[in-house]
């Protein structure tokens, strides 16, 4: 099994050219959304103003601080983006991520549904990624597995979608 410095440069490399794209909710647009409901416009556009980044690793780790779960209000262009520091901020937090509802978020939304009406959506988000960056994601849900960590969800994770991406 890697180190989590290994799965962050892999990570890295693997979503080095990811930019943000689309006109989708950005990450603190996405909470004003989870708080108040879409028609708080005003608020998200404020929100979205504070996200003038253009790179993923510009992101400040500050910023995930206090997300508890973006990614039902993200679409898939904002989920490809948010989610490389995302993952780097879970493993630089290893020693407390389990204990952060972003972290739990995570794990949960990189688990294919098993309700049958949601399943064509989530595999469409999860197609988004290449094989490199689907084969990072795998084993950044194995690093938790091998430290004991949130175990039984990564595991569902991996079996449900990205046990083909493990090397």
């Amino acid at each position: 099994m890697q180190d989590r410095s290994a799965i962050m440069a892999q990570i890295r490399h693997a979503f080095h050219h990811v930019t943000m794209k689309g006109n989708g909710p950005t990450l603190r647009e996405a909470d004003v959304i989870r708080q108040y409901g879409p028609a708080a416009t005003n608020r998200a556009a404020s929100a979205r103003a504070l996200d003038n980044d253009k790179r993923w690793w510009q992101i400040s780790d500050a910023s995930f601080d206090k997300a508890i779960n973006p990614f039902p209000h993200l679409d898939n262009l904002a989920f490809l983006y948010y989610l490389p520091p995302i993952m780097t901020w879970c493993l630089k937090q290893s020693d407390k991520a389990a204990a952060h509802s972003l972290f739990n978020s995570l794990i949960a939304e990189l688990t294919m549904p098993t309700r049958w009406d949601l399943v064509d959506a989530k595999r469409k988000r999860f197609e988004a990624f290449n094989h490199e960056q689907s084969t990072v994601i795998a084993q950044f849900l194995n690093y938790w597995i091998s430290q004991g960590i949130e175990v039984q969800a990564s595991e569902a994770a991996i079996a449900s979608y990205w046990k083909q991406f493990q090397r």
